[in-house]
This record gives structure tokens, sequence and C-alpha cells, in this order.
């Protein structure tokens, strides 16, 4: 949108608000993708077990991996897609405010990143005013969660610098990179009975509640601590004490691994993008009066999702 000076009531965010849209728009595309892709893989993933008589389990490693490649460079693009067009929404954002002050003679450094949380000196970037400078830095790294609302678990990274450095890396280096993890399975019967809380009434399984914290002695112990996630001939999935299974030293398929796609140091691809386009909604949010956005009609959101 052109840049013109005026007050809070006149700036124009409705390009702000188009990327976001559109980026909300190709998450929810990505999200549809990931979905089907994990469980088309996760059907040709299958294990084997192999029984360790010294501790009683039976390892789950994987015993095949299908060729990947162009799923992981389509989950890639979409990805890149989505990120880019954030970033941009938040970029746009800043070029309407740099615009309260004028017209800027140099539009080359108007984006949005100015501080860090790492302890650096931050301040006035010089293209905003002072009060317009305060609401923008409310939002930024050395300010912390800052009482925005985040499901953010293990060490934290603040959104706008998760945001820039997916955005840069994606512009100026290589496509994201997408990782396919392991992350669960489905296997066959691990038991003869039923669990106290399941039982067979007229040929259909019904779910007794109450009976959930009743003693199970058929139960199967499962230790996934040892997994490494790889997607990969021979990684461990599991372990898993299976009366059914009793101690046969090899049983050749106990099933599928489950997958997920995810970015590094295994942050689950489709809640994080969730996480900053939160993040994003609510910086436009708080610099927009109404009639300032333009056509809101179907505003998306992120669908939300742990982490």
């Amino acid at each position: 949108m052109d840049c013109e000076a005026g007050s809070m009531s006149t700036v124009d965010l409705r390009s702000a608000w188009a990327k976001y849209r559109h980026a909300c728009k190709q998450l929810e595309v990505l999200a549809d993708y990931v979905d089907a892709q994990s469980k088309i893989l996760s059907e040709s993933v299958p294990m084997a077990a192999h029984f360790d008589s010294a501790t009683g389990f039976h390892i789950l490693r994987i015993s095949q991996v299908p060729d990947a490649q162009e799923t992981l460079e389509q989950v890639s693009l979409y990805s890149g897609d989505v990120i880019n067009n954030l970033r941009t929404s938040m970029d746009h954002l800043m070029w309407q405010l740099a615009c309260l002050r004028g017209v800027p003679r140099n539009p080359n450094p108007i984006k949005f990143r100015f501080c860090r949380a790492d302890g650096r000196p931050c301040g006035n970037p010089g293209f905003l005013g002072s009060e317009i400078w305060d609401r923008v830095h409310e939002f930024q790294p050395c300010k912390g969660v800052n009482g925005r609302s985040d499901s953010w678990s293990g060490e934290y990274v603040h959104q706008i610098d998760q945001l820039v450095d997916l955005s840069n890396a994606d512009k100026h280096q290589n496509i994201v990179d997408i990782i396919p993890t392991v992350n669960g399975f489905g296997s066959i019967p691990t038991r003869l009975t039923l669990p106290p809380w399941i039982q067979v009434v007229d040929g259909e399984h019904v779910f007794l509640p109450e009976w959930v914290n009743d003693p199970d002695p058929d139960a199967e112990v499962i230790d996934a601590t040892r997994a490494d996630h790889r997607l990969a001939v021979g990684a461990e999935v599991a372990r898993i004490k299976a009366p059914l299974w009793g101690t046969v030293e090899l049983i050749g398929f106990t099933g599928f691994a489950r997958i997920y796609f995810g970015l590094p140091g295994l942050l689950p691809l489709v809640p994080t993008l969730e996480r900053l386009a939160s993040y994003c909604r609510e910086v436009l949010e708080a610099f927009t009066s109404e009639g300032t956005a333009g056509p809101s009609v179907g505003r998306p959101e992120p669908t939300g999702g742990d982490q």
C-alpha cells in the first residue's frame, strides 16, 4: 500500500493483514499435506522386534524406510512460503508505522527486528517516532514473553528471533531444513486379554472409566527413553515387554513406526509455525485500530497446538 504520513487512525495496514491472512491459508494447506504424507510414509516404515534376554524387553527397530526426498522438498517449500509471508507481514507493518513520520528517504533498513534477548543494548532504530517505538519495543525479544500467551516448552526462543532466522536461511542459504522423525508406533497385538476398563458387550468394546485405575496384570510395558527418533534402518523406536510375544528372539514384523515432520532440534513443524503466526497476529492487532486493517472478514487464526 502507498505510504502516507498521518495519524494512527489513517495508517494503512491492509497490506500487512493481507500477507498475514495469506500465510495462515498456506499454513492450513501445509498442515493438511503434512498430515496426509505422515500417514502415507508411516505405512512404509515397518519394524522388527529383537528380544533382549538381559532386560526382558523386545527392542523395536526400523527395518525399512521409504524414499521421502520429494515429500520433504514439498514440505520445505510450503513451510518457506508460510515463514516468509509471516515475516513480510511484520515488515509491511513497520513500513506503515515509519510512514507516520513521512515517507522514509531510505527504505532499506525498515524491517521488524531490532532487539535480541542476549543482553546487547537496544534502542529506537531511528525510523520510528518515540511513542511508536515504545509500543513496538514491548514485542521485542529483550522483553521476553511479556504477558503473551505462549505454550513453548524447553529452552525459550523468542518468536521474532525464530521467524527471522528461519526466513533468512530460506531466502539466502537453503530451503527450510525439514527432518522426518519417528515419534510413536502401532503394533501387532501385544496381549491376549483386554485391560479391565474395556469390556466386550454385545460384540462391541465398551470403555469403563471408573475402572481405569484397577490393576492390569497383562499390561505391556513400553520404554521410549532410548528412542533416537531417526528415520533410518536399525534406528530404535521403543522397547516393549509384551506378554503375547513371550521370549521369541526375533519377530520380523511388529507394526509400523509413526512419522512426523520437524525442524532441527526435534521442533514440531506445524505447531512451531502456528506459534509464530499467533505472535504476528498479536503484533498486528496491537497496531490496528478500527478501520485501519482494510477488509478483515475471515482473518484466519492458527488452529493451535501444544508443544
